[in-house]
């Protein structure tokens, strides 16, 4: 691709214009390369304004980023923009290139810290074993017709770090020395979360995931932490209520008494999941998302807003969230909830939403404020 209109064309310039404008860097319908945040991304120009920036005459271009919905569109100074030429993308390149490289580095970084930080929930481990086995700080119930006994930690602060990086074994930061006490997680929770892989890396344990339901925690993993991403939602018609219903009717086809386990199961799995996905399911970019949905849906349960990619998250931390350790490998519950994870396993095409969503600029600026991601 060549540049288009270098700047000289007045004519070019008064159409789709905000005001009077003469000469400008950029014109309309220029396409150009425009940053957002450390990166260049093709976009276009589609409007140009005059404006006043600290008493003085300043130019003003509204971009529309290729690939993107339009209300990402937004006016940027001419600074953020560089005209579409080989030696700017050869630029653009070099700065694609540039970040991988410190990425790979902080992640070599991390997962040092990770190790060390494993080595001491091990320790911990440990030391409650000898214990009752009840996780401090957490309230005992029954939940629903099957039976299940669910511990449902207190105090959980708002710094919920997701699961899916701890079973793929990609790096994440350590467990600080306080912060986690801050929050209120306990030691078998900081284990699940910080990804205690050695001894349960979800191949292993009482609830083992098949390898596509662990694929796709990579896969959600690289979307939210390193491309910036998001789950769109509401999920509506993939919402987990939706999913739930499903499986206990497909269940129900095979006999009364399955049916009952199935129904039971999945009101502890939507129970467990609309307590847990707060406080140990979210990643930190995802927290303004989470925020604007509990402002534009008060009322509506968390199951039926998310779906199957925050619930295949909670599988992992499900077997210490419902106590599934204590009991005997070879149970009518642990049967049936195996039974879901195949459910999910074959549904996961129909059910996973096909793509990502790139946050938009206003949202990546009040993560940036807020010091999140």
């Amino acid at each position: 691709m060549g540049a288009r209109g270098h700047g000289n064309n007045a004519a070019g310039a008064a159409k789709g214009t905000d005001g009077a404008v003469g000469e400008t860097e950029f014109v309309v319908n220029e396409e150009v390369l425009c940053f957002h945040g450390p990166l260049l991304y093709n976009a276009k120009c589609i409007s140009v304004r005059n404006v006043e920036e600290n008493g003085r005459p300043a130019v003003k271009y509204r971009v529309h980023y290729k690939g993107w919905n339009k209300n990402w569109d937004e006016w940027v100074p001419p600074a953020r923009m560089k005209k579409l030429t080989q030696e700017n993308l050869a630029f653009c390149q070099q700065l694609i290139d540039n970040k991988k490289a410190k990425d790979r580095e902080a992640k070599e970084r991390k997962l040092m810290a990770k190790q060390a930080s494993d080595a001491e929930v091990t320790i911990a481990d440990d030391r409650q074993k000898t214990g009752s086995g009840v996780r401090p700080g957490a309230k005992r119930r029954r939940v629903g017709s099957s039976g299940v006994t669910q511990n449902t930690a207190k105090g959980t602060g708002t710094q919920g770090t997701a699961v899916a990086a701890t079973v793929t074994q990609q790096p994440q930061a350590a467990a600080g020395s306080s912060s986690d006490a801050d929050t209120g997680r306990t030691n078998a929770t900081t284990a699940a979360i910080n990804g205690a892989a050695a001894a349960r890396d979800c191949t292993k344990g009482i609830l083992p995931l098949p390898e596509k339901l662990r694929k796709q925690l990579v896969d959600d993993w690289n979307f939210v932490v390193v491309e910036k991403r998001l789950v769109p939602l509401p999920r509506k018609d993939c919402s987990i209520k939706r999913l739930l219903q499903k499986f206990m009717s497909e269940s129900a086809v095979q006999g009364a008494q399955v049916g009952a386990r199935a129904k039971g199961v999945a009101h502890a799995v939507e129970e467990v999941f609309n307590a847990a996905l707060g406080s140990v399911l979210l990643y930190p970019f995802e927290r303004n998302q989470y925020a604007e949905m509990l402002e534009a849906q008060p009322r509506t349960p968390l199951s039926e807003i998310f779906g199957m990619e925050h619930l295949i998250r909670l599988l992992v931390v499900l077997p210490e969230q419902l106590d599934l350790e204590k009991i005997e490998p070879e149970n009518e519950l642990v049967d049936c909830l195996r039974d879901f994870v195949a459910f999910l396993e074959a549904n996961a095409d129909e059910h996973l939403t096909e793509e990502y969503e790139m946050a938009a600029p206003d949202y990546m600026r009040a993560i940036a404020a807020h010091g999140k991601g």
